[in-house]
C-alpha cells in the first residue's frame, strides 16, 4: 500500500513539474486532475502505449482548469514521454542483457517426468500437496515420491481411487465407473509391476454381456 501511494505521488509530481515548467496558468489541482483523467483513460482499448487516449484526456484534464489548448497539448506529450521512455529503455536494457535460459540436456531429450530429476532445484526436498486421490492424483503423488519429493495426498472420501474405485452392493464391490485395462497396456502393466501388485491382479478373458428383461447372457 505504501509503495502504491509513493508511486502515485511520484507520478503526480511529474505532472505538476511539467505543468510548472510550461508555466501553465492553472490551479495546483489541475495537474492532479489531469493525472486522474489520463490514467482512467488507459482503460479504454487503444494503441500500444495508450497513444491517443492518454494524451487526449490528459490534455482535457488540464484545459478543464483553464489551460491553453496548445500548452495542454505540449503538456500531455511531455508527460507521456517522461512516463513511457524511461520504463521502455530499462525494459529493453534488461531484455538485451538477460541471459537466455536454455533447456538442460535431460529436458531436451524427453519431456517425461522421470527424465527431469532437477525440476525442483533446491537444497531440501520440497513438500508437495496433491489434492484429490483419484487415478490422476494417485499417479502424480507416486511419480513425485519416486523422485524424492515429500508428498501429502488429500482425499475427502473414505477411500482413494476416485472413479477407478468401487462401492458396495449387497456385499459385492461394483465399479463406480466403467473401466478396464488390457494386458497390452504397457504403462499400466509396468505400474502394477513397480508396485509389486502383480499377485493382486486377476486377469479374465474379455467377454460381452447382453441383458433383456428376463434373461442375461454372456
Amino acid at each position: 500500500m505504501a509503495l502504491s501511494v509513493l508511486a502515485w505521488i511520484f507520478e503526480g509530481g511529474v505532472f505538476a513539474t511539467v505543468a510548472w515548467s510550461l508555466q501553465a496558468d492553472v490551479a495546483p489541482l489541475g495537474s492532479w486532475f489531469s493525472l486522474a483523467l489520463g490514467t482512467l483513460a488507459t482503460l479504454i482499448p487503444s494503441s500500444p502505449g495508450y497513444v491517443g487516449t492518454f494524451d487526449y484526456f490528459t490534455m482535457l484534464g488540464l484545459t478543464s482548469y483553464g489551460a491553453d489548448r496548445a500548452v495542454a497539448a505540449v503538456f500531455a506529450l511531455l508527460v507521456h514521454l517522461l512516463l513511457w521512455i524511461p520504463v521502455t529503455l530499462v525494459g529493453a536494457l534488461l531484455f538485451v542483457t538477460a541471459q537466455p535460459r536454455h533447456p538442460t540436456s535431460d529436458s531436451a531429450i524427453s519431456p517425461s517426468l522421470p527424465s527431469r530429476p532437477n525440476l525442483f532445484d533446491c537444497k531440501t526436498s520440497p513438500h508437495i500437496v496433491v489434492i484429490g486421490g483419484g487415478f490422476t492424483g494417485l499417479t502424480a503423488a507416486y511419480e513425485l515420491s519416486q523422485r524424492g519429493m515429500r508428498v501429502t495426498l488429500l482425499e475427502q472420501s473414505d477411500a482413494v481411487g476416485g472413479l477407478a474405485g468401487s462401492f458396495d452392493v449387497n456385499g459385492q464391490p461394483l465399479e463406480k465407473f466403467y473401466h478396464h485395462w488390457f494386458t497390452n497396456d504397457e504403462h499400466v502393466m509396468q505400474l502394477v509391476k513397480d508396485l509389486n501388485a502383480e499377485k493382486q491382479v486377476v486377469y479374465r478373458a474379455t467377454r460381452t454381456g447382453c441383458t433383456t428383461p428376463k434373461t442375461f447372457s454372456v
